[in-house]
């Protein structure tokens, strides 16, 4: 039979919870200095309930954060932060993250169009309209501006402008799921 040293034992557990709590403390800098911890906790009790691509934005989103707290006029990053917190769900703080790509980039009509599906996500139709024809005036071959604003004109029953915006993003998106949809939402408003 082993018999283990009391004393000995006793300092490699108090060892091993050392370095278990530097690990948990390393792991927790990036929330720290992006001031996001709500987040990195939430992500880390969600448990089996979360599902993996909601885990991995709210890790991406404290990643992102942090890059940004270093190189604020990243465009990439910000339009990083905004898509991740679109896929979460948090689209008031997926708008502030187009926002900042916009003030350094006007003419990103990507952005500009995520940022009307996130207004339209809250229900702001009138604000996601605006965008869309903003961005149908000055880049008339945005097939998704022309998508959206077919689904804008949808929700406020617009019939004749739904029709003419979805009919131009068919000509030129014509085909794949999104298209196949269109028409047959096309064909139900005949």
């Amino acid at each position: 039979m082993i018999m283990l040293d009391k004393k000995k034992a006793g300092l490699w557990i108090k060892i091993g919870a050392v370095v278990v709590a530097l690990s948990f403390i390393l792991t927790l800098m990036p929330a720290l200095r992006s001031g996001d911890l709500g987040g990195f906790f939430s992500s880390i009790f969600k448990g089996s309930t979360g599902s993996s691509a909601d885990t991995q934005a709210q890790a991406q989103i404290i990643q992102l954060k942090a890059k940004l707290d270093k190189s604020p006029k990243d465009k990439a990053s910000w339009i990083g932060l905004g898509n991740a917190y679109f896929d979460t769900g948090k689209y008031q703080n997926a708008i502030a993250a187009y926002q900042k790509v916009l003030a350094l980039d006007p003419t990103n009509y990507d952005v500009m169009t995520d940022m009307g599906v996130a207004y339209n996500a809250l229900n702001q139709n009138d604000k996601a309209l605006e965008i869309f024809k903003k961005v149908t005036g000055a880049k008339p071959d945005h097939a998704m501006a022309w998508f959206n604003l077919g689904v804008i004109y949808k929700s406020k029953n617009d019939v004749p402008n739904m029709k003419f915006a979805w009919e131009r993003f068919l000509t030129l998106q014509p085909t794949g799921a999104q298209a196949d949809n269109v028409r047959q939402e096309l064909a139900a408003a005949k």
